[in-house]
């Protein structure tokens, strides 16, 4: 009796050669704001405002969430930092950043310790160990992420498209508000038309103004509601204000009058919520791109060297979906 081997049967099969494609860093599709994930995790090392008495701050994680993060979740325990000389570390301290006004609750900071005899502390990933939620009661525990390196520029990770008037951009159709993947320094002017919109309708078009964006809410918001509405708002500042505010916001086109709106008139944009400049106070990562047009916006990009961080850097061109908020 002849035995054949079942093996000897068996079709062979060739190995899997084919591999996955490769998905752009710069880009984020139109799905991530439904799925929880990091979107971006940097490195940077502290600023003067990361320091605190009693500990040896050596680098900070800044963490941007593709959902809000449940505040009442956070706690050092629950995250794991591997740096580059093998070690496994806790953040000292996590919590949210400047950019954590009610609907801004998407980035982290992680500030992490010298450990001893380490000359230098790199950190090269982190994991989420413990039993951090979103908002929604989404479940971020088990996300990891790389950490990207300290010399890589500040870009553009998530981009959600909120009703104007809501504290940001007063008077304009709509605000498409931008997470960045560190804080940003608001010293210098903008370059608006780097920033291009594509809307529902095809169109291509440039915001009109920034708000959230400085050492105080609504500062560059007041200026442009003085250019965009500031004829009335200089008015009324005059009115209510003295007859020297109506005709400075009228002969500086509107700039002391969009000022004096927001301080006297308190019109959307130009109040001021009493935030102070600093890492944890003004400056933070987010950025609102006032547009007029009233199609809804599905895109955003943005050309290299718009904004720079704390340390000088010039932020890299990029581009994301625009996610749209349950609300709007």
């Amino acid at each position: 009796m002849t035995v054949t081997s079942l093996a000897a049967c068996a079709p062979k099969v060739a190995p899997r050669t084919r591999q996955p494609a490769a998905i752009p860093r710069t880009t984020v599709p139109a799905v991530v704001g439904v799925q929880p994930g990091i979107l971006s995790a940097q490195h940077r090392p502290p600023t003067m405002a990361d320091l605190e008495e009693g500990r040896s701050i050596a680098a900070v994680v800044y963490l941007v969430f593709s959902v809000e993060v449940d505040p009442t979740t956070l706690d050092p325990e629950h995250f794991v930092v591997s740096l580059g000389d093998g070690r496994r570390r806790r953040p000292a301290r996590v919590l949210l950043t400047a950019a954590s006004e009610g609907d801004e609750n998407r980035t982290l900071i992680l500030a992490i310790e010298r450990p001893e005899g380490a000359e230098e502390v790199r950190p090269l990933a982190v994991t989420i160990t413990g039993p951090v939620f979103g908002e929604g009661g989404e479940v971020l525990g088990g996300l990891a992420a790389e950490i990207d390196d300290a010399s890589r520029p500040p870009r553009l990770v998530y981009a959600v498209r909120e009703a104007a008037g809501e504290g940001a951009c007063a008077g304009a159709a709509q605000a498409i508000r931008t997470f960045w993947s560190v804080p940003l320094d608001s010293g210098a002017a903008l370059d608006l038309a780097a920033v291009a919109l594509t809307l529902d309708d095809s169109a291509v078009v440039h915001p009109t103004a920034v708000d959230d964006h400085g050492p105080r809410r609504g500062q560059v918001g007041g200026q442009a509601g003085g250019q965009a509405g500031g004829q009335a708002g200089g008015q009324a500042g005059g009115q209510a204000g003295g007859q020297a505010g109506g005709q400075a916001g009228g002969q500086a086109g509107g700039q002391a009058g969009g000022q004096a709106g927001g301080q006297a008139g308190g019109q959307g944009s130009g109040q001021d919520d009493g935030r102070e400049g600093g890492a944890f106070q003004g400056d933070d990562n987010v950025v609102d791109f006032c547009v007029s047009a009233t199609s809804p916006a599905k895109h955003v990009a943005v050309e290299g060297d718009l904004f720079r961080d704390h340390f000088g850097l010039a932020s890299a061109a990029g581009e994301v979906a625009v996610q749209r908020a349950p609300r709007t």
